[in-house]
């Protein structure tokens, strides 16, 4: 009785641990809808921008042409940073609501609904002094730049630092 008790309890243990294995693995080959980032996604989301993982989605500009764009426009920040990083992520921001003639011309999406999902590239300029002045307070130095492009028309949405 005590040998067939314990034959029991080990092939239970040996079928829980094959099962867990199992769901494990299943669980490891599911995609996330969150987004990868260099990103502090708690502290953007405190300011209203939240990203989402853009999956298979094949932008119009590529990764390359993002960074071109940027340095045309912020040369400065370009030729000073240490590094450069650039992501695609589906970008929402609840707070910017004003956006170029141009990129509401290009992207009726952006003219409606503001950044929803929006698919963008973010420029990072890292390693560099940006001195953010703030009435009534000391300036801050940031080590970081960001640059919001519509991955879909090429369009600079806007620029910002946090970090």
């Amino acid at each position: 009785m005590r040998k067939s008790m314990f034959g029991i309890l080990v092939s239970a243990i040996i079928v829980g641990g094959i099962a867990l294995i199992a769901v494990n693995n299943v669980q490891a080959n599911v995609p996330s809808a969150t987004a990868t980032t260099i990103q502090n996604v708690n502290q953007l989301a405190s300011m209203g921008i939240t990203f989402a993982n853009p999956g298979t989605l094949v932008p119009l500009i590529t990764k390359d042409q993002a960074v071109q764009i940027a340095a045309q426009t912020f040369a400065p920040l370009a030729a000073t940073a240490k590094s450069v990083h650039v992501e695609l992520q589906l970008v929402t921001d609840k707070t910017t609501k004003m956006f170029s003639p141009k990129e509401m011309q290009e992207n009726p999406q952006v003219a409606l609904n503001g950044l929803a999902n929006t698919p963008c590239y973010i420029v990072t300029y890292e390693g560099i002094n940006f001195t953010k002045s703030i009435p009534n307070h000391a300036d801050v130095v940031n080590h970081e730049y960001n640059v919001l492009i519509d991955a879909q028309t090429g369009q600079i949405l806007y620029g910002f630092t946090y970090r």
